[in-house]
């Protein structure tokens, strides 16, 4: 609201007191979502730096661990033909569970489509078992007397591993493109991944598999649904608009990869 909020000292009275019970809600409100980004980076860091200590190679884990382990290959070190194996494993054992999974399905979903190794119908497939299954799992965690919606299980998943592969510059074109992916089949926040998407190109133009998924996303009925638009004008529109800013900083940043 670009307003400024304080504490009222004795004394001080306001003409409207609606104004004032106003301002404090809003720092109350604020406060709130501090609290709960503070304890979801606390989540993100504790599971990042258990996924990449463990060597599920050598030694026996858990399920959890496999899945934490086979996304820090995938997403943070884009070691994609090591994943692929974990992932193999992973889904060997939600099969013969028989019950669908959303974090190993979502991931997998993502793992297909950043490798062009599935196709897009068994890709969007996946995402949306993922989807009923997340759904199932958040209506059993939900209590009758939260007024808060429960979050996706794949929450502190985004944070620990997409968001900061992308805060770690490390391989950006690689990063960006997991994320965008990740903001398209998990959040369906398309216009998040249109910008995304850019920030990838910007770092690799002539990437086959970025421009392919980039065109999947804007001409997909199921996602931006526009067929006469593609990757190659929306990534020229985009420098043209902000060709200033790329010069004179190498990069331009875009707005709204917020995941809260």
């Amino acid at each position: 609201t670009k307003r400024a909020t304080w504490t009222k000292p004795r004394g001080w009275t306001f003409r409207d007191q609606r104004e004032y019970y106003v301002l404090r809600v809003q720092t109350f409100w604020r406060a709130r979502i501090a609290k709960r980004k503070i304890r979801l980076f606390t989540k993100a860091k504790l599971l990042l730096e258990n996924a990449h200590s463990q060597d599920l190679e050598n030694t026996k884990q858990d399920i959890a661990s496999l899945c934490n382990y086979t996304l820090y290959v995938h997403v943070v070190l884009h070691d994609y033909d090591r994943a692929r194996d974990l992932y193999i494993k992973m889904m060997d054992f939600m099969n013969h569970r028989g019950v669908d999974n959303a974090f190993v399905l979502y991931s997998y979903a993502i793992f297909g489509a950043v490798t062009n190794e599935e196709d897009w119908e068994e890709i969007k497939d996946y995402a949306m078992r993922a989807n009923k299954a997340d759904e199932h799992t958040q209506m059993r965690r939900k209590n009758p007397g939260r007024r808060e919606p429960v979050n996706s299980s794949y929450h502190v998943a985004t944070a620990a591993f997409y968001l900061q592969s992308v805060c770690n510059e490390h391989d950006p074109a690689e990063s960006w493109h997991n994320y965008a992916l990740c903001q398209m089949l998990v959040r369906h926040d398309l216009g998040a991944a249109r910008e995304s998407f850019i920030r990838a190109m910007l770092s690799s133009p002539q990437d086959r598999r970025i421009i392919s998924n980039f065109n999947t996303l804007l001409q997909d009925e199921d996602f931006l649904g526009d067929p006469n638009s593609n990757a190659h004008e929306e990534f020229l529109r985009f420098t043209e608009e902000n060709a200033g800013k790329l010069e004179e900083n190498g990069h331009v940043r875009v707005s709204n990869w917020e995941i809260f």
